[in-house]
């Protein structure tokens, strides 16, 4: 059978930005389940918690990262992840109040493949994300008129990722900047319209 058209057909998210301003936000989140040593989620975490935390300390010594997700009972809890900056929270019914909370997501991928929906979520919240160059080249469209819908670390260096963060963190009207323009491309994106209009 020949096919008479081709499709590409992506997903919808609909977004509801939190309201809290910058000021009115702290500390960084990170979710994601945990259901085998060396996924890409386990391994985003332990390089976070072991090369990168460390660096930002210097500069933001009051930072934590709250963690939320699933995690299989029989992986042990890492020595790095005992610390006092970071919270382990495990699986929560709703992630709005922590969303609404955060001021940075992080998304230290260093292993990726398809969509990548955690940054996606983030961006439909108002919640600016830091993102490794891998995930950076899947958001690729993520842009208006220059500016990126989320924060790319330059390169996959640790001290890259923590000067991404540290500058999400700590300027305002870049922040603000970005969330902007993160809700303004999922919106033209990601919309119901947009996903309905690929059926077309």
């Amino acid at each position: 059978v020949t096919p008479t058209a081709t499709h590409i057909l992506g997903h919808k998210i609909i977004s509801r930005p939190t309201p809290a301003a910058f000021d009115d936000r702290c500390d960084l989140l990170f979710w994601g389940a945990i259901h085998v040593e060396g996924a890409p989620n386990y391994d985003s975490l332990i390089w976070f918690a072991k090369k990168i935390l460390t660096l930002l300390k210097v500069k933001l010594p009051s930072v934590k990262l709250k963690v939320i997700g699933y995690w299989r009972s029989s992986i042990p809890i890492p020595p790095m992840l005992v610390d006092d900056a970071i919270e382990l929270i495990g699986p929560v019914e709703d992630l709005e109040p922590y969303f609404a909370q955060a001021r940075v997501f992080i998304a230290p991928t260093r292993i990726a493949a398809g969509i990548p929906h955690k940054v996606h979520e983030s961006m439909g919240v108002g919640l600016p994300a830091v993102v490794t160059p891998i995930l950076a080249y899947q958001l690729a469209e993520f842009t208006c008129e220059g500016t990126l819908g989320f924060f790319a670390a330059r390169d996959f260096s640790a001290q890259a990722f923590a000067d991404a963060v540290l500058r999400a963190y700590t300027d305002a009207q870049l922040w603000g900047g970005v969330r902007s323009c993160a809700l303004e491309a999922l919106n033209r994106l990601c919309s119901v319209s947009e996903f309905s209009n690929s059926f077309a």
